[in-house]
């Protein structure tokens, strides 16, 4: 999640430079990053286990033509009133009666549309108000990236807590809704302080390091919830 949300982090300070030379850098830029990343990606091992196993049956049916080997992911039939029911539907099903999943998805929906708004909120306040040039507004986004490897090393923390507390047999550990909620308790505070903190002291007559600083705790509640929270959902 800290690798995911640095990449978000990186792109307005290097595009914010690099269209200070020519509009078509960062466009380039984009176009050579994609290209360096997708040359491992070609060469990265197969790791999904159904899949592997689909490979292994198929080589052992081409090396022992008698054989019956099969993969379980070759045994599953799906029919179109399946993929409808199972994959279309399922999903939505559990949105309007999972309580849990409900205000789950509304909370990340609003972290995430504060997050992708402040793309928008950071040039009004770090260009209009205090004058910086594309670079250095991007560069107010390191805040937020700050506030995800502080994340990292609080994550690494609690997931040792959480496992001293499973092998001592808390109660807590054995419900899963409440494996993942510490990190919520604390993210959503630092969340809610972040979003004050910029708000309340973005102003000319205010040094621009005040509000930038109000990132760091605003980064730090906006990867808590991801970093756990959505991984606890789909588990």
């Amino acid at each position: 999640m800290v690798a995911t949300g640095y990449g978000a982090i990186i792109a307005p300070f290097a595009t914010g430079y690099l269209s200070l030379y020519s509009w078509r850098w960062p466009t380039l830029f984009q176009l050579i990053f994609t290209l360096v990343s997708w040359i491992p990606l070609v060469f990265l091992p197969e790791t999904y286990a159904p899949v592997i196993l689909v490979r292994r049956a198929k080589k052992l049916r081409k090396q022992y033509p008698g054989s019956n080997a099969m993969a379980p992911l070759e045994q599953e039939t799906a029919n179109f009133h399946e993929i409808v029911v199972v994959v279309l539907a399922r999903p939505l099903r559990m949105l309007f009666t999972e309580w849990i999943v409900m205000f789950s998805c509304l909370y990340l929906a609003f972290i995430y549309a504060i997050y992708y708004m402040f793309f928008q909120a950071f040039p009004i306040i770090f260009t209009g108000i205090y004058g910086f040039s594309a670079g250095e507004e991007g560069l107010t986004f390191n805040g937020i990236g700050i506030g995800n490897l502080i994340t990292l090393i609080f994550w690494l923390g609690f997931d040792k807590y959480y496992h001293n507390a499973v092998e001592k047999g808390a109660s807590w550990t054995k419900k899963e809704e409440y494996r993942r909620l510490p990190l919520a308790c604390f993210g959503a505070p630092m969340l809610s302080l972040g979003m004050f903190w910029i708000g309340w002291t973005a102003r000319a007559n205010i040094h621009w390091i005040v509000p930038t600083l109000g990132t760091i705790p605003f980064g730090f509640g906006v990867s808590e919830p991801f970093s756990k929270g959505t991984v606890q959902l789909q588990n």
